[in-house]
């Protein structure tokens, strides 16, 4: 009788504790996949800043805010989850900066901070495919301006209207 009951209390643990690892690999699964949709949306606000568009550059910085509240600032565990918070913060007040603009200039300007942010996510946490970390030294009175980008060919953000084609790719990224 003793023999059965620890067998079915071990089997229990055992059962609990694959369910448990099982969602875990999900949650992060999830979470890859989650946080390349927010950076399809970044770079849906990337192009529109290239293309000068305010309007649309809210709309997708919208859509930011909205996918970064379903993603979650507690996601993640350990030393991710960590990152993540610090991350997730950083994003928001990104995001929060750039929809509380309408000067385009100005959402340049938030655009880059979001940008920084962004750069160091895609290293920190995976996404799926390529992006391109760009950089045009003149941007901001020659301060420089880094962005993504889903493609090798330079179309600054920053200064499309005089240097559409000023910078360079820095690195390949590759989930």
């Amino acid at each position: 009788m003793k023999t059965t009951i620890i067998t079915a209390s071990l089997f229990f643990f055992i059962c609990l504790g694959t369910l448990f690892a099982e969602g875990h690999n999900q949650s992060s699964d999830n979470f890859e996949s989650e946080f390349t949709e927010l950076i399809e949306s970044y770079l849906v606000l990337k192009d529109a800043l290239v293309e000068s568009d305010a309007e649309a550059a809210l709309s997708a910085a919208s859509q930011m805010e909205s996918q970064l509240e379903e993603i979650g600032e507690h996601r993640l565990e350990g030393d991710d989850h960590m990152k993540w918070m610090d991350t997730y913060s950083k994003i928001e007040s990104n995001l929060t900066e750039i929809t509380g603009s309408t000067d385009l200039e100005e959402i340049r300007t938030h655009f880059y901070g979001l940008s920084e942010t962004l750069i160091a996510g895609v290293k920190d946490f995976d996404v799926e495919g390529v992006v391109y970390h760009q950089q045009c030294p003149m941007a901001f009175d020659n301060e420089g301006g880094s962005w993504l980008s889903s493609e090798e060919q330079i179309r600054n953000p920053y200064m499309p209207d005089t240097m559409m084609g000023c910078g360079g790719v820095i690195e390949r990224i590759e989930g």
